[in-house]
């Protein structure tokens, strides 16, 4: 495996890839109530024995995680988003081990069709294909990418607050209003209403926002209180 690339002495000096026998990855975890050695493939926390990640492959007639599996190493920012302060408070990260300052290995194929370790051929053209997809976009690509990403998700943000502030400037402070002409829950501001909305008296054919019997009524007690003097006034409508 040492022709598919190898690790600088800092991270350890190993190969870049590596074929294991999947139950024979194994961790010190640490618990409240003691430490013990615990797989890393296998059934899942549920099975028995138990191990950290749930592996859906095995060889025919074996149990769930016993196969062959190709690996690849990953650096430690790679690995995890923690700083070792933050893994060392995490339980459940103690649980998968020590802080991997040196990098650690992931799963990439598992083989569950070939009892041996897996043709040499079969095991480089998975390699080829996992080169390719972490080659395909150039590191400024991807800074470039991640500003992007950033960026819009700034400009979300903004927008969200924007949005609340206009809501409480509206009338009524930007609380849902329902009316006869507007559904359930909108927050449209109804600023205009017709006499069947007040709930006034309507005039077929005539659309109004006030009582014409209220009107004269206020007219009649005007004339009264004038008597016979001459005298002009103006109704608003």
């Amino acid at each position: 495996m040492a022709r598919f690339g190898r690790l600088d002495d800092y991270w350890g000096g190993g190969n870049r890839y590596r074929v294991i026998w999947a139950p024979s990855r194994k961790v010190i975890a640490v618990k409240p109530e003691g430490t013990f050695t615990v797989q890393i493939y296998g059934g899942g926390p549920q099975a028995n024995p138990k191990s950290i990640q749930m592996l859906n492959c095995s060889l025919p007639g074996m149990k769930t995680g016993e196969c062959w599996v190709l690996e690849q190493w990953r650096a430690p920012w790679d690995c995890t988003d923690k700083t070792p302060e933050q893994w060392n408070r995490d339980p459940l990260m103690l649980m998968q081990g020590p802080y991997p300052s040196k990098g650690d290995y992931f799963i990439v194929e598992p083989y569950g069709a070939f009892p041996c370790v897996p043709p040499e051929s079969l095991i480089e053209r998975v390699i080829l294909m996992t080169e390719d997809s972490w080659k395909r976009h150039s590191q400024a690509e991807n800074q470039v990418a991640i500003e992007a990403a950033v960026e819009k998700d700034q400009k979300a943000r903004s927008a969200r607050v924007e949005d609340r502030i206009r809501n409480r400037l509206l009338m009524g402070g930007g609380e849902t209003v329902v009316s006869s002409r507007h559904a359930r829950g909108t927050k449209t501001i109804v600023d205009k209403y017709t006499t069947r909305d007040v709930g006034l008296p309507t005039t077929p054919g005539a659309a109004m926002t006030i009582d014409p019997r209220k009107v004269r009524r206020g007219i009649n007690r005007e004339l009264a209180k004038a008597g016979n003097k001459q005298f002009e006034f103006t109704v608003k409508v």
